[in-house]
């Protein structure tokens, strides 16, 4: 079974294949050992019955601080307008340096492209391309991550060695600030290796469907070795993915489920099924009457006619791609008292009717011993007497008959 290469943001394909035992098959092979079994035993009855930072402006030059930041920068110089000189304008250019914000949006964005490029990609042969790529990006995103803490490391050996701490209060509203963005970044790390997690998994996924066989796009999904009297249901599930932009991850929308029936072809398909059929059958009746002497004599009376009969089918489908399908037809009327046996040919109406015709066999009822007038004691002896014998000249038949086999 091959599928033309869908991208994995949008579907996800998944295939099971069972085997089972061909219902047709086994049907069809019940019906000829019942049908022997029937024949046979009538024969021999019937022969008996998913913040923003303000802006400084520095010697006219406009430059960005940490909102938590901006906050001690501001007391600071409402204590001291000259506090940024010597040792502590190292503090300054390091708290400007840090650009923390400024590596979050750049990641988050980074991570927005290389997500939209996966989603755009329709064709197999770009993923061998994009995974080349993977390794280049990860190694700039990480050298951003580890720039920032570094940075930081900058930043806290500044504020120690700075002489903010001769000024009253502000050491320790420096040390707290400095310490909650250094909080901030470490969950910022934390966040950022989530969504490398989920990148390379949604990557590796792409990676795995590049690594099947495939051609012109398509992919190999299921292969089967199929064998005679066996079935196979190949369980196909859909489902329709949506990628959440802001969590990074897969939400299923919607799942169809599918099952496709497979087995090996045939010339004939056997299909067991029931129905009515319409024959010009008649039973010959034998009963007593008087004759001009008042004897009791063996008599034929009225015919029993049988026009409507139940009976079991084998429809032997033609295997052709014929609009109409076509089968030749085996049939019993199980009945032990009329015993039906009719072949003849058909084709379908509907998905699961058919409308047939043909020759119908049965055993009609005939004397023994007994004839016509002679003189017996009751109706209790002729039905003793009363044999059957199969009648090799056809009747016709209609039949309207219903699928009752599971497809």
């Amino acid at each position: 079974m091959y599928v033309k290469f869908i991208n994995p943001l949008d579907y996800r394909l998944s295939v099971e294949n069972v085997s089972l035992d061909d219902e047709l098959q086994k049907a069809y092979k019940e019906f000829i050992v019942n049908s022997v079994k029937f024949v046979s035993e009538n024969a021999i009855i019937k022969g008996a019955g998913t913040a923003g930072r303000p802006i400084i402006k520095i010697n006219k030059v406009e430059k960005t601080l940490e909102g938590k930041l901006a906050e001690a920068y501001a007391i600071s110089l409402s204590t001291d307008k000259n506090i940024f000189k010597g040792k502590n304008l190292a503090l300054l250019n390091a708290m400007f340096d840090l650009d923390f914000s400024e590596i979050q949006e750049n990641t988050s964005k980074e991570f927005d492209k290389e997500f939209d490029k996966l989603k755009k990609i329709d064709h197999v042969d770009e993923i061998k391309s994009f995974v080349k790529d993977r390794e280049t990006f990860q190694g700039k995103m990480d050298k951003g991550i580890e720039s920032l803490k570094e940075r930081f490391k900058k930043l806290t050996e500044a504020l120690k060695n700075s002489k903010i701490n001769k000024v009253d209060g502000l050491k320790e509203l420096y040390e707290y600030k400095i310490g909650d963005v250094g909080n901030d970044i470490e969950k910022f790390e934390t966040t950022y290796k989530g969504l490398k997690n989920k990148y390379n998994k949604i990557l590796g996924y792409f990676e795995t469907i590049g690594k099947r066989k495939y051609f012109d796009n398509k992919f190999l999904l299921k292969g089967i070795k199929l064998k005679s009297g066996k079935r196979y249901e190949l369980k196909l599930k859909v489902e329709k993915l949506e990628f959440n932009d802001s969590s990074k991850s897969l939400v299923v929308k919607n799942t169809s489920n599918y099952v496709i029936h497979i087995r090996k072809s045939t010339f004939f398909i056997p299909v067991v099924s029931s129905g009515v059929i319409y024959t010009n059958l008649s039973f010959p009746q034998f009963g007593t009457s008087e004759d001009e002497n008042g004897n009791t004599i063996v008599v034929q009376t009225q015919d029993e006619e049988n026009e409507i009969a139940v009976g079991a089918y084998l429809n032997l489908y033609i295997n052709n791609d014929w609009e109409i399908p076509v089968f030749a037809q085996f049939g019993l009327g199980p009945s032990k008292e009329k015993p039906l046996f009719f072949i003849g040919a058909g084709f379908s109406l509907y998905e699961r009717i058919t409308l047939s015709t043909g020759g119908v066999f049965t055993w009609i009822p005939e004397l023994t011993d007994l004839s016509l007038g002679q003189q017996v004691n009751g109706t209790a002896i002729i039905e003793k007497d009363i044999s059957y014998s199969f009648d090799t000249k056809p009747k016709f038949y209609i039949g309207l008959s219903f699928d009752i086999s599971k497809k």
